[in-house]
């Protein structure tokens, strides 16, 4: 098996290499406590297709998460979402 190969159980992904189980939604809760993100990061580092329902999760858990409509130069728009408070 490769060293960093996941496989994805719903929303759960278990790393094969690390043995970790961690679902998708604790990945994107970790990332935003560090920065935003957008679809695309989502997509690029966590190999998650629809943010929108991770964000969906953790909004239901309790945490305070802000969604920024941000307009690209070509006129088209997409999110941001930034952790602003995390439920204790």
């Amino acid at each position: 098996m490769q060293a960093g190969y996941r496989a994805h159980e719903g929303n759960v992904q278990q790393d094969k290499f690390q043995g970790i189980n961690m679902s998708q939604s604790d990945e994107i809760l970790t990332y935003l406590r560090k920065k935003p993100i957008t679809p695309l990061e989502a997509v690029a580092k966590f190999h998650v297709m629809c943010l929108a329902e991770r964000i969906r999760d953790l909004r239901n858990r309790g945490h305070n998460i802000l969604t920024e409509k941000v307009k690209l130069a070509n006129g088209k728009t997409h999110a941001k979402y930034h952790l602003i408070k995390e439920k204790k």
